[in-house]
């Protein structure tokens, strides 16, 4: 649907977002993700005192201590990046597309350790397909512009988050908190060991998937990045 009712430029624009967002992500988590789906069965008696919130947390506080850095030098990255003037104005939106991000795969990965992927699969994919197409023709409708779009775009991956949160307490009754004490139950040199092996191959594959979308808009324009996101 995107082509249909989005223009090249616009199309590009929110391509650039997400990749630039899906990179973010990468560092946000730092093997978060890895860490549950390996250690969750070997500390799967951590449930009750919070290995979700802990997981939680600990990728939110890197993911905002990576965004404060590159707070640093957005200024300068953005004055470079006037062949892509749409993409300027929207740059500020992967902040929280990326934050969506990072609560998602990190609920995702939870939901496969309990062998909840099912559930996982059709909030991420089912889900998010169905509100993305509302979007979009909503936006076909002319019921909002480009910048309402985004922000309803935005929106979609905390309502997705919501969801997870959602299921969880209907499901399990499962309060997203964490203890202390779970911190000295568990073998941190060999789950730092690991995370640190799965950032490496996570973000070399992101980087890999994603860099042609940031090449050609840093180096042509976003116009081109929506052709070519089409095309592919």
């Amino acid at each position: 649907l995107f082509p249909l009712y989005l223009s090249p430029d616009q199309i590009g624009t929110r391509e650039t977002i997400v990749a630039y967002a899906l990179v973010l992500t990468t560092f946000g988590l730092m093997g978060n993700t890895n860490v549950l789906l390996k250690f969750f069965p070997k500390y799967s008696l951590l449930k009750r005192h919070g290995l979700l919130g802990l997981s939680l947390l600990s990728s939110l506080i890197t993911f905002f201590i990576i965004i404060s850095i590159s707070l640093i030098w957005r200024t300068s990255f953005l004055n470079n990046l006037a062949n892509a003037p749409l993409f300027q104005s929207y740059f500020d939106y992967l902040y929280p597309i990326a934050a969506g991000h990072v609560i998602i795969a990190i609920f995702d990965s939870y939901f496969r350790s309990i062998s909840l992927a099912h559930v996982s699969i059709f909030f991420r994919e089912f889900l998010a397909r169905i509100l993305s197409s509302i979007i979009v023709i909503g936006f076909g409708l002319r019921i909002y512009d480009f910048k309402g779009f985004m922000i309803a775009f935005t929106s979609l991956y905390f309502i997705i988050c919501c969801c997870y949160v959602i299921y969880l307490k209907i499901r399990t009754n499962h309060v997203i908190s964490f203890k202390l004490k779970m911190i000295q139950l568990i073998n941190l040199k060999v789950i730092f060991e690991f995370a640190g092996y799965g950032f490496i191959a996570g973000a070399a594959g992101i980087l890999v998937i994603q860099i042609d979308k940031i090449m050609i808009t840093s180096f042509i324009n976003e116009t081109q990045t929506g052709i070519y996101a089409i095309a592919v």
